[in-house]
């Protein structure tokens, strides 16, 4: 079984994670490395405390990782230009950066994930398209909203991380009802989810996370790797609905 290349959606970069796994950005692609991991989708532990200044780390260490490493911006809605670097109003800020995604916590910074009190980071992730990563847990308050603001934003990806699919009943919906969903296959260690996920509703919605450098990614590349589904959905999920979801990104509007 050969792939191209394997992009990781969720990964972090910093010391404030105090891993054993890696410390710096060449500790980070080593590791990469290790794992056949081409590229990978990174934020800053810095922008967790200082948003403005660690997205602006994060892109000067993108753009020094020839192409290993993508830019994922924290945005936190309290803050007055939401921690994008830069000058200018949101938007422009956002689009002369030109993150891979940005990616929101809404319980770790203690928001509701809704379109009331997200409404300025959705709004202006809706002008270019740019992906929102939510980083988990999940409540079910969380999966009442989730369509709301799917359907009023369908221009925007949202990506949903760590989420055990074995919750059916919540998922199997969410799947079949809102294309604009995507969820990592990092713990989708029921006996034959990922089999009957692709069966029933294809492997579009379907991505790669790791989780490092908290979590390890061995557990997802194994079940990419070794699930009983073609080498077609593989790709897909290791690589190209990425690669779809940022095509689909425009920052030039």
């Amino acid at each position: 079984m050969i792939f191209l290349k394997i992009i990781d959606v969720d990964c972090g970069l910093g010391m404030a994670f105090k891993s054993y796994r890696y410390r710096d950005e060449e500790g980070l692609i080593s590791y990469l490395d290790n794992c056949g991991i081409r590229t990978s989708v990174v934020y800053s532990a810095y922008a967790l405390t200082d948003p403005e200044l660690g997205n602006a780390e994060m892109l000067k260490i993108a753009s020094e990782s020839d192409g290993r490493i993508l830019p994922c911006f924290v945005v936190q809605n309290s803050l007055p230009f939401m921690g994008f670097p830069g000058e200018g109003t949101p938007a422009q800020r956002l689009a002369a950066s030109r993150p891979a995604a940005i990616r929101i916590f809404p319980t770790a910074f203690r928001f509701p994930f809704s379109a009331f009190y997200c409404e300025e980071i959705l709004e202006t992730a809706k002008i270019s398209g740019v992906p929102v990563i939510i980083e988990p847990p999940y409540d079910n308050t969380f999966f009442v909203e989730l369509p709301k603001v799917c359907n009023d934003y369908p221009e925007i990806p949202f990506i949903l991380l760590r989420q055990g699919l074995n919750c059916s009943r919540t998922i199997f919906p969410i799947m079949r009802k809102l294309k604009n969903v995507y969820f990592d296959i990092s713990i989708m260690d029921d006996v034959g989810q990922i089999e009957e996920l692709v069966d029933r509703y294809g492997s579009d919605n379907l991505l790669f996370g790791g989780g490092l450098p908290i979590n390890e990614p061995t557990g997802g590349l194994g079940l990419l790797f070794y699930s009983d589904i073609t080498q077609e959905h593989r790709e897909n999920i290791a690589y190209r609905n990425f690669e779809r979801i940022l095509g689909g990104v425009n920052y030039d509007v």
